[in-house]
């Protein structure tokens, strides 16, 4: 029913609820990280990871530490605050913030660029208070509308912001200063390829990663579990067991 070349071995050492959670995520995260020389994460390299609780985030949160890095998380609870941090990862809460959206016509004018930019530099102030100086050199971008200006704005010097997503809306706007003046990147990233993803499942069957599996529901209980995503409640993946 599938190509050959799209049949992976199952690691040994996961159950089959765990074999199903980690490859789309996991593939995704390992090309965003690894995949866009010369912006690959290297020992010491602070990485922004938005969404740090969820399918993305877990992946990003190890495969960050595994290369050396430091995982910078974005969240949006307490409850999500401690379980990023039993990861390993440095924690933010989104909700202590309030500039978030798209940047409005009108808003980088001389006389109006600075309330905006002067919220986003308490969130930029935060990151290095938890990293001892350090801006991100990589910033993990999905939830596009409501984040990009603050991804390309808070982005170390000749960093990248790599996107895979728009979650929260397709209008990604920036003040495009930030991107020639700072010799910023802006990437785009889509899923993996063949060799990715082997390459990601031999680090899952050596142990060097493991998925994150928050539940396992029956086919059943399906709405229930989208439910949980819609409502941003869920933490790591949910595998559906279907036909038994």
């Amino acid at each position: 029913k599938v190509k050959e070349m799209q049949c992976l071995s199952k690691p040994k050492n996961l159950s089959w609820d765990e074999a199903a959670v980690y490859m789309l995520s996991g593939a995704t995260v390992y090309r965003m990280l690894f995949k866009y020389p010369p912006h690959t994460v290297q020992p010491g390299d602070v990485v922004l990871i938005w969404g740090g609780a969820g399918g993305l985030g877990t992946m990003a949160i190890q495969l960050v530490k595994m290369a050396g890095g430091t995982p910078i998380v974005v969240v949006s609870s307490s409850e999500k605050e401690h379980y990023c941090s039993s990861l390993g990862a440095l924690v933010i809460n989104r909700k202590e913030f309030n500039h978030w959206g798209a940047l409005m016509h009108g808003s980088l004018m001389p006389d109006t660029q600075e309330i905006w930019r002067s919220q986003a530099k308490l969130f930029l102030k935060k990151i290095v208070a938890l990293t001892g100086g350090r801006l991100p050199r990589i910033v993990l971008e999905h939830p596009g509308e409501s984040t990009m200006p603050t991804s390309l704005y808070v982005c170390d010097k000749e960093g990248m912001v790599v996107t895979c997503a728009g979650t929260t809306g397709y209008l990604a706007t920036f003040d495009v200063r930030y991107l020639w003046l700072q010799r910023k990147r802006i990437q785009g990233s889509h899923y993996a390829n063949a060799e990715d993803c082997n390459e990601l499942n031999q680090l899952v069957m050596d142990g060097k990663i493991k998925p994150v599996l928050y539940e396992t529901v029956s086919l059943e209980d399906l709405p229930i579990a989208l439910q949980k995503m819609y409502d941003n409640t869920h933490q790591g993946n949910t595998a559906i067991r279907i036909g038994y």
